[in-house]
């Protein structure tokens, strides 16, 4: 099977906005990791599952609104994950 490899991006984070946990993220959270690491040093994870990565970032950049991200989702194997993510956007 070939891999398959998703664009993504989006926010990742949005300022002064509670979030599902009600957890509020202040501008400038982002600066001093982004600046030591860069975004291809910061793994892209399932679920915040450490031993799950599922790409990588290839660009990060605050702006007034939160932290927008942009990556590339790579599956190798077709994993429930991904059997399912394909069933989902064929049936759209």
């Amino acid at each position: 099977m070939s891999d398959l490899v998703a664009r993504i991006e989006g926010y990742a984070s949005i300022f002064n906005t509670p979030d599902l946990n009600g957890d509020v993220v202040s501008p400038g959270a982002f600066t001093k990791a982004l600046r030591e690491k860069g975004a291809r040093e910061i793994r892209m994870l399932y679920q915040h599952a450490a031993e799950t990565p599922i790409g990588r970032w290839t660009r990060f950049r605050e702006d007034a609104r939160g932290l927008y991200a942009e990556g590339e989702s790579l599956f190798f194997r077709q994993t429930p994950r991904v059997k399912f993510t394909r069933s989902s956007k064929a049936a759209r």
